[in-house]
């Protein structure tokens, strides 16, 4: 989703979510093409290839909707310091939208298929945003670079800076959680919380 050429790191993070959700709800593998994550990154930007803070991106994407008009039904920060939040985001939502600061040595691990883990001494590269669509006992699983990168637990809680729950407009008109997630209600409690 064309992160390996611009800092578009949000917005692939987006489309990754969208192609989770699609799985989930429709059993279909949909994404946007680069064409059009360059396109949104390029307006939330301004056209510059500055990056882009995740909350603009969730606060466009809730108000205007990102790649034309695929909007998300609810979004909430996710406390990082508990792997369990994250896993509850992944099995309620089917995904989980993080920040975080890159070491060096990611990359490298990304380049040789290896598990993000811990390298002493090692150097912020700068911040990334991935989005986890599955855990183990031993892994958090996210999608960067168009492929699955397994995260250690203490990886994750070193460098993970944000977390943010998504809620696909897909899994609201789909229905998706059924008697779990009251979405109707979910979003008037939202606008009272924007109103106040």
């Amino acid at each position: 989703m064309d992160n390996d050429r611009f800092g578009c790191c949000t917005i692939s993070g987006a489309g990754h979510l969208i192609q989770a959700a699609n799985v989930e709800v429709h059993g279909l593998d949909v994404v946007p093409d680069d064409d059009q994550i360059q396109k949104q990154y390029f307006a939330i930007t301004g056209g510059a290839d500055s990056g882009a803070v995740e909350v603009d991106v969730l606060r466009t994407w809730f108000n205007q909707g990102l790649f034309g008009s695929n909007k998300i039904a609810a979004f909430a920060p996710v406390r990082v310091g508990n792997p369990l939040n994250i896993h509850s985001a992944v099995a309620l939502f089917g995904s989980c939208y993080i920040g975080v600061s890159l070491p060096g040595s990611a990359m490298q691990q990304f380049a040789q298929g290896k598990p993000w883990t811990i390298t002493p001494n090692d150097r912020i590269e700068g911040g990334h945003c991935v989005t986890i669509v599955g855990y183990d006992a031993t892994y958090l699983y996210c999608v960067t670079w168009g492929q699955l990168q397994p995260i250690t637990y203490p990886w994750f809680a070193k460098y993970c800076d944000e977390a943010w729950a998504v809620i696909p407009q897909s899994f609201a008109e789909a229905g998706h959680n059924a008697g779990i997630i009251d979405i109707p209600h979910l979003r008037s409690d939202l606008l009272l919380l924007s109103s106040t």
